[in-house]
């Protein structure tokens, strides 16, 4: 809505269910969509993704660069507290998401209902954040895991979010 909104955690358990989890902070940011013109390499939206039809998102206005794209889901209206989103085939002009309700196989189930998902766009050579962030890429092979380092340095932890941006696995 647009005073505020719900936020759990799902530690997917192969069912169609949540197990408990332990407190966990949480950081967030809110975009008005509608005010992103005003800004020079940020843009955002949202839109509805329906069982698997990975719709492609057409931004308003071409970005110079490729951009960087973060997507979350917005509602949960379907029964399943197992579903994913992924950002992929990003390009100046537009970007393609896929959702995935994960079955317990390592795939995916085709159908699921409605849901809206928020997406912003962020080209970090045009965006002035004024040091107040960094924005990269990095490749992540396997379940390694990899070190990222900041190139602005901070006072405290800073906020972070990822999100995948190319689609190369058959597994989920």
């Amino acid at each position: 809505s647009q005073s505020g909104f719900d936020i759990r955690h799902c530690e997917y358990d192969g069912g169609d269910s949540c197990d408990g989890h332990a407190d966990e902070t949480n950081s967030w940011i809110a975009i008005d969509p509608s005010k992103t013109s005003q800004v020079e390499g940020l843009q955002a939206g949202t839109v509805s993704v329906q069982d698997s039809n990975s719709p492609t998102v057409s931004f308003d206005q071409s970005f110079s660069n490729t951009p960087l794209v973060f997507a979350q889901f917005q509602t949960h209206n379907g029964n399943d507290d197992s579903l994913n989103i992924r950002v992929h085939s990003v390009s100046t002009s537009d970007f393609t998401l896929d959702s995935c309700e994960q079955d317990g196989s390592d795939g995916c189930d085709s159908s699921h209902t409605s849901e809206t998902a928020g997406w912003v766009a962020i080209d970090p050579n045009t965006f002035d954040g004024s040091g107040l962030f960094d924005t990269g890429t990095t490749s992540v092979s396997e379940s390694s895991w990899n070190s990222v380092s900041f190139s602005t340095s901070y006072s405290s932890n800073p906020a972070i979010d990822t999100m995948v941006q190319t689609e190369s696995g058959g597994q989920e």
